[in-house]
Parts: structure tokens; C-alpha cells; sequence
């Protein structure tokens, strides 16, 4: 019998690839830094493409729809996965 289930590869959003966008799957984290991290918008079901990472664990900056923001997850566990629409890296702006 086939298995007709989608498998999804969910990763950590620090670990996700510069210039791809994901698909927010879970946010977790009790404090004051996670419960902000709501408000910006990083929610479940939120599309967000990574920008630029910052070196020795340093924030990341992000864009959610038409807003960069950066932050610094500290405890704060964001999982991810890629959205299949999008399965190349973008490669810049358009000329």
C-alpha cells in the first residue's frame, strides 16, 4: 500500500536558508521575548523569507509580507518549514 501522505521537513529558523521563504509552524517560549516576537507577527502560519543572518548568533533579520524586521530569538524556539511555491532561493532583486 503507497503512503499518500505529504512528508514536510520542518527545521529551527535559525538554521533556515538566506532568501527562501517558510512557513511558521510553531512558536514557542513563555516570556516577554516570545510573547514580542508574537506581536511582530511571527506567528503560526505566517510567511516569512530570511534577508540576512548575523554572525555569533546575532539577530536575524526577516521579512513578513512588506515589513523587515530584525530580531534576537534567545529562548524563544521557532520552527519552520519551506513553502513549496517558492523552491528556488531568490536571487536578488529583479532587473
Amino acid at each position: 500500500m503507497l503512503n499518500h501522505f505529504k512528508t514536510t521537513m520542518t527545521i529551527p529558523l535559525q538554521k533556515a536558508q538566506t532568501g527562501r521563504m517558510y512557513k511558521v509552524v510553531t512558536v514557542s517560549g513563555t516570556d516577554v521575548q516570545a510573547q514580542r516576537i508574537r506581536e511582530l507577527g511571527v506567528v503560526l502560519g505566517a510567511e516569512l523569507i530570511v534577508l540576512r543572518r548575523h554572525p555569533f548568533g546575532g539577530p536575524l533579520e526577516i521579512q513578513l509580507a512588506t515589513r523587515k524586521i530584525g530580531i534576537r530569538l534567545g529562548s524563544v524556539h521557532v520552527v519552520v518549514e519551506p513553502v513549496a511555491e517558492n523552491p528556488e532561493p531568490l536571487q536578488g532583486s529583479v532587473h
